[in-house]
């Protein structure tokens, strides 16, 4: 007998509907071992896909696969994951808990239906040479030194190294070279490079940001909220001038996005990042489990 697997496709942190980061929302997933996880978000291609799960110790466990391999938290496809429990009439606004891979952590669904979650206490620790990160993104490695700002790795969830530039036509000539970013973020230990430019002063947007993990088989990502939560702490941490902040990303691969988020102090005194967005309507699908259990 044909078994079947419900999932959802949904775009996460969409800026007025459009844009987003897609990701795959599959419910019931206790009765998948972790090879047909993968498998199935292999299949499905998106940066990540949110397998839902019962758990002891939150209201629900979510696991989050890349194309090629499991990663602790995934930010888009949380927001993607709530969303989706939302708009079915299975979670109404309020406060939960998911537990993660890199936690126990909270989330807030508003009565708009945007989605807020709390990512991981962030760290912060060296990141790589200006020039070889710059001769990895064939831009000039004045375009990184000259803002006064570090090149860090910094992880709430997942960790990334945190690139300043100073402009954002700097930001747009980022060419990466494949081979050598992988290298680079391997050598990190990290998921990806998240490349940011500070905006003008009068504009509402903090910072128009880039992320590539082409390691996790993702080139360049349309939103990427656990980056969106260490570039909060990164900013907080090297300018410490407010703890609010809205990130722009994808729009130079044609999927613009916005990421909203706040660093708090939480009840045991760190500093936490909380991020938030919205999801686009929900597209429903069936998912023939036989074609990758043979």
């Amino acid at each position: 007998m044909d078994r079947f697997v419900e999932f959802y496709h949904l775009n996460a942190f969409v800026a007025q509907g459009q844009g987003g980061n897609p990701a795959g929302v599959v419910r019931h997933a206790d009765m998948l071992d972790d090879a047909q996880m993968q498998a199935i978000a292999t299949d499905f291609g998106y940066p990540e896909t949110a397998f839902i799960c019962h758990s002891e110790h939150a209201d629900v466990r979510l696991r989050f696969f890349t194309p090629t391999n499991e990663v602790a938290f995934c930010g888009h496809a949380t927001v993607a994951t709530f969303s989706a429990l939302w708009q079915l009439g299975e979670l109404e606004a309020g406060d939960y808990t998911q537990e993660t891979g890199a936690g126990v952590l909270q989330v807030s669904i508003l009565a708009s239906g945007k989605v807020n979650f709390e990512t991981a206490i962030p760290v912060i620790s060296d990141g790589p040479n200006e020039k070889v990160i710059a001769d990895a993104f064939h831009i000039d490695s004045k375009d990184i030194l000259s803002t006064g700002l570090p090149v860090k790795v910094v992880s709430a969830g997942g960790p990334n190294i945190i690139l300043p530039l100073a402009s954002l036509d700097a930001l747009a000539r980022m060419s990466q070279d494949r081979e050598a970013v992988i290298a680079l973020t391997e050598a990190y230990n990290c998921i990806g490079v998240h490349a940011f430019a500070l905006s003008p002063h009068e504009s509402d947007i903090t910072a128009c940001c880039r992320n590539f993990a082409p390691a996790v088989g993702v080139d360049e990502e349309a939103a990427t909220g656990s980056a969106a939560a260490a570039l909060a702490a990164y900013l907080t941490e090297y300018q410490g001038t407010h703890n609010r902040f809205v990130f722009e990303q994808g729009e130079h691969i044609g999927a613009r996005s916005l990421l909203s988020a706040v660093v708090k102090v939480d009840a045991q005194g760190h500093h936490r990042a909380w991020v938030g967005g919205e999801a686009n309507t929900l597209a429903r699908r069936g998912y023939r489990l036989d074609a990758i259990s043979a």
